[in-house]
């Protein structure tokens, strides 16, 4: 009776889905763009490699494919809505690509990158999104957050452009800038770090501070705290 009635409840309840990979084939790449709430990872210095990890289910409806150089992560044809019961999260993406230029989060998406070497380099967060990379070398920067998302960046550059029209954060204390230009247009707060000049436009109610020993110009009447000013 027993064994009968432990048969019955096995049948009642939803069949566990396995956790599985996928490999994906791509094509080479310099760029990326996260569109949809995906935790993604992206390792340099090694060939285009893709692999999706998860519920065996949730991951056959992500996306992940090239376009010209781009690599896009998004929801697939029958679009991402989840099933009763899964845990957010639980689709994880692993890219390789030899080297990277720029990088866009779109949406509740998490994208995390070890490290970008480029003359010029590309970042934005747009929406709930978060976007890190341990370690940039570039002579050139241009960062943009529009959302409420979250930025994190270390490593050195050149000349480095921020622009937050949004409530995110910005943290590039780590990221050390020879020349900084910051523009806030909203409520999310900013801190850098600048070794010659440092060019504030403090147009919003963020919070900005600047570490180093920049030559300070401020405009606007946003809190900023910049070096010894």
């Amino acid at each position: 009776m027993i064994r009968v009635s432990l048969a019955l409840l096995a049948l009642a309840l939803p069949t566990a889905a396995h956790a599985r990979d996928r490999t994906v084939m791509l094509t080479s790449f310099d760029r990326v763009r996260v569109e949809g709430p995906f935790d993604v990872t992206l390792a340099t210095g090694k060939g285009a490699s893709g692999i999706v990890s998860g519920d065996a289910r949730a991951i056959d409806h992500v996306n992940v494919r090239v376009e010209g150089r781009t690599l896009i992560v998004s929801a697939g044809a029958n679009g991402w809505g989840g099933y009763p019961g899964d845990a957010k999260g639980q689709v994880t993406v692993r890219v390789t690509t030899p080297m990277l230029r720029a990088a866009a989060v779109a949406g509740g998406g998490r994208l995390r990158i070890d490290r970008i070497r480029a003359q010029a380099v590309d970042l934005s967060v747009a929406g709930a999104g978060a976007l890190s990379v341990d370690r940039i070398e570039a002579d050139q920067l241009s960062a943009t957050m529009n959302g409420t998302g979250a930025m994190t960046l270390g490593g050195t550059t050149g000349r480095a452009r921020f622009l937050n029209s949004g409530t995110g954060a910005i943290d590039a204390g780590q990221l050390v800038a020879r020349d900084l230009i910051v523009m806030s247009q909203g409520m999310g707060s900013g801190a850098f770090n600048a070794r010659y000049t440092a060019d504030i436009s403090a147009m919003g109610l963020g919070s900005i501070s600047v570490s180093g020993t920049p030559k300070c110009t401020v405009r606007g009447r946003g809190p900023v705290a910049c070096a010894n000013r």
